[in-house]
């Protein structure tokens, strides 16, 4: 009997040594894998948020090359674009989304909002990362006119499905903090993950309803930002326009307004530029 019970104590450890084997397996797989993924992937990204106004400075003059310029020194990841003309004669019928995104080498998509003549304005997101999925949902004030929009868009950063919103409201935005829930919602049912990126262009100030409604779910990014960050104009600043709201799933490690030279001669707007790394577990 005592044999018995020897041969039955052996099988016992037998199995508990072949379990912390395994588990020990697993666990350097993850860890192995957790840094092989971060010697492999880009983790930090350059996300820039700017109302180009269709081209056109305070002087009047058409400035889609310094546009393209300015963008290109900041060598961002993704942009979110406000006020793009695409076929309109004002901005001498250029496709201007395509141009910029040209120019960056990235990928890009319009959202169409306001009818011009045989053309359109609206705003774009680009990203040097390949568009798995987007979409534009518009919506309408009391009045039936289209008094805002959101573009959708998913992208795969660092293997990972990433939810990218554009919220541009083509009036006062302050007129529809009742409608927040709504926009909400939408982002809820479209897919809202640690992993998101919000950006808009609120002609609100920081003190507004709306502003804290977005900080109740997302981390507002110019919390990072040192000194002052008005945007607007782009001469000589007085407000902030251009906002930034990031998920779980982002460090925001920066927040600054670009205020180059060529951004004062480019348009009436001042860029918002973050800097976010993605946290991987």
């Amino acid at each position: 009997m005592p044999r018995k019970g020897n041969i039955f104590v052996k099988i016992v450890l037998f199995a508990v040594f072949i379990g912390v084997l395994f588990t020990g397996y697993f666990v350097y797989r993850y860890n192995f894998s957790y840094k092989l993924q971060k010697l492999v992937y880009k983790y930090d990204y350059v996300v820039v948020s700017y109302n180009m106004g269709h081209g056109i400075n305070f002087e009047g003059y058409y400035t889609i090359v310094s546009i393209a310029r300015l963008l290109r020194a900041l060598s961002p990841d993704i942009v979110f674009l406000y006020d793009v003309d695409i076929g309109v004669k004002r901005s001498f019928s250029d496709d201007q989304v395509r141009k910029i995104a040209a120019g960056l080498g990235m990928e890009y998509t319009f959202g169409k909002l306001e009818k011009i003549g045989e053309g359109w304005n609206g705003f774009a997101v680009l990203t040097k990362y390949p568009i798995v999925f987007s979409e534009l949902k518009l919506e309408r004030g009391i009045d039936g006119e289209i008094a805002a929009g959101i573009l959708h868009v998913i992208l795969r950063l660092n293997n990972k499905r990433t939810h990218i919103y554009s919220v541009y409201f083509k009036k006062d935005s302050s007129a529809f903090e009742t409608s927040f829930r709504e926009l909400m919602d939408l982002v809820v049912k479209r897919g809202m993950s640690k992993y998101t990126i919000i950006a808009s262009d609120f002609y609100v100030e920081p003190s507004q309803k709306i502003i804290d409604d977005f900080k109740y779910y997302f981390k507002d990014t110019s919390v990072k930002c040192a000194g002052e960050c008005y945007n607007y104009p782009s001469v000589g600043p007085t407000m902030i326009l251009d906002y930034i709201f990031v998920g779980e799933g982002f460090d925001v490690l920066s927040h600054r307004v670009f205020d180059a030279d060529i951004c004062k001669s480019a348009g009436r707007y001042l860029p918002a530029v973050c800097r976010l790394k993605m946290k991987l577990k």
